[in-house]
């Protein structure tokens, strides 16, 4: 059955509730069940931390299966690519694309992974777009390493995991460029 996005918009258009919107969803999607577990699942059962990270297996093993069954049915997929293939280039956002993340305080970045560093490339000054000199994002988005994404490797190493020979397990993609499966 092809995901019916014309009736939930009638049912919004009628100004349903949000249960009745979830409960019709629920039933056009029931058999993409792998992906509510893994939104929905509990913590897992570690005494030294509890997460509720995604483990790259866990990713890899449901969230492509279920962006190409939800294609299937007529859904237009969009997600994080999260991990890229073996041999397949890293492309940064910050070097491949026009993105800009304003900030009230007049900050400018570029990579959603600085927000909370002053790592920011721009700033607005005079209602106009002025480069930072220094250590930028953009400075850094220049690094060509093992691990993929250089913000994520800075940032967030606790995400990386790595091999006995010290290569990592998997390797981390823009997280600005995203997956496309169009509806079959």
């Amino acid at each position: 059955m092809a995901y019916n996005s014309l009736a939930v918009e009638s049912l919004l258009a009628e100004s349903a509730d949000v249960t009745t919107i979830a409960e019709f969803v629920s039933d056009e999607l029931e058999d993409i069940a792998p992906l509510a577990s893994l939104v929905y699942r509990e913590p897992r059962n570690d005494p030294v931390r509890v997460s509720r990270q995604v483990s790259p297996e866990e990713w890899l093993a449901v969230i492509p299966g279920v962006a190409k069954d939800a294609a299937r049915r007529g859904i237009h997929v969009i997600y994080p690519k999260v991990f890229l293939e073996p041999g397949e280039e890293f492309l940064c956002a910050g070097n491949v694309a026009e993105n800009y993340f304003i900030f009230p305080n007049g900050r400018v970045y570029l990579c959603p992974l600085c927000e909370d560093f002053p790592l920011h490339t721009f700033r607005i000054e005079d209602n106009c777009l002025v480069e930072n000199s220094g250590i930028t994002e953009k400075r850094l988005f220049s690094l060509d390493i093992p691990e993929g994404c250089v913000m994520n490797k800075l940032l967030q190493p606790g995400n990386l995991e790595y091999k006995p020979d010290g290569s990592p397990r998997h390797r981390i993609s823009c997280c600005l460029l995203k997956q496309e499966i169009r509806p079959e």
